[in-house]
């Protein structure tokens, strides 16, 4: 059972259980992490992917840790949990459960320490501790997002989303283009799951729910929305070109995305998971 101690295992195994989910993971965050951050940085393809990967492995340890508090403690606090383990592996965690946990912070300190001194060597201008304070945060915000079950949830489940998918430009991109770029990865992603988040029945925002409809078709209608924004916005030169060229290129690869999607769900190619739409008013 050392396999819960990997990076990557626990949400490869509780939350992408097919090849399509997973697929969509790396469709969703990886690829748009990796090309928008690449293209704003000073550094060698090579040592990039190599960070890259670090930053990664050492985000998704400590994520995981959320992940298994959820599925071993907040779950018996609710009427109609979710349960994402098969017995034997929820027996192993319950009895380990210290253990795992310990192991992946002991890992997350070790490698960001192992981080600190690459940066340190090499001089590649990471920001190191303000990628260390947003670990902190996520792993405040997710424990409070655990121990809670009413609207806060919105709060924590927010701030999750944005350190969760701005991570990557925070250790590696300067103070001066990080705003911009802030702004562009909470819109490409965050701020559309927050939005169907909200819709769940446990916020009882009914009217609102129904306002946004099937998320599928919720889905691109956004990224068609500020497709044209965007397009508006160099029109009146109110972004460079090669601004222009990254945001659009992403908008427009969410949108096609987001459109195949919509087609395999209604020919019924691909089947929403129950367990994900459970509590949505509309689904």
């Amino acid at each position: 059972m050392f396999k819960f101690y990997l990076p990557f295992y626990y949400l490869f195994y509780s939350r992408l259980k097919s090849k399509i989910d997973l697929i969509s993971w790396i469709i969703i965050f990886i690829i748009p992490q990796f090309f928008i951050t690449y293209m704003y940085v000073d550094l060698g393809l090579e040592v990039f992917v190599l960070l890259f990967l670090l930053s990664q492995i050492i985000f998704n340890t400590l994520y995981e840790i959320g992940y298994i508090e959820n599925d071993i403690s907040t779950t018996k606090n609710e009427k109609n949990p979710t349960l994402r383990l098969d017995g034997e592996s929820n027996t192993y965690i319950k009895n380990n459960y210290l253990r795992i946990i310990y192991f992946r912070y002991f890992s997350v300190l070790l490698s960001v320490g192992l981080l600190y001194w690459v940066d340190s060597y090499f001089d590649f201008g990471l920001n190191i501790v303000s990628f260390f304070i947003l670990l902190a945060i996520n792993r405040v915000f997710f424990y409070w997002h655990n121990s809670v079950r009413n609207r806060w949830n919105l709060l924590t489940f927010t701030i999750l989303a944005i350190t969760k998918y701005t991570f990557p430009i925070v250790l590696f991109i300067d103070s001066d283009k990080l705003l911009y770029l802030g702004l562009l990865f909470i819109i490409i992603f965050p701020i559309l799951r927050i939005i169907e988040h909200s819709t769940h029945k446990r916020y009882s925002f009914v009217k609102y729910a129904e306002l946004i409809g099937n998320h599928d078709k919720f889905r691109i209608v956004y990224y068609a929305f500020f497709s044209i924004l965007t397009f508006s916005f160099f029109f009146f030169s109110a972004l460079s070109t090669e601004n222009f060229v990254v945001v659009i290129s992403v908008l427009i690869y969410f949108l096609l995305y987001r459109i195949f999607s919509y087609l395999l769900v209604k020919k019924g190619l691909y089947k929403r998971d129950d367990l994900k739409n459970k509590d949505l008013y509309v689904k």
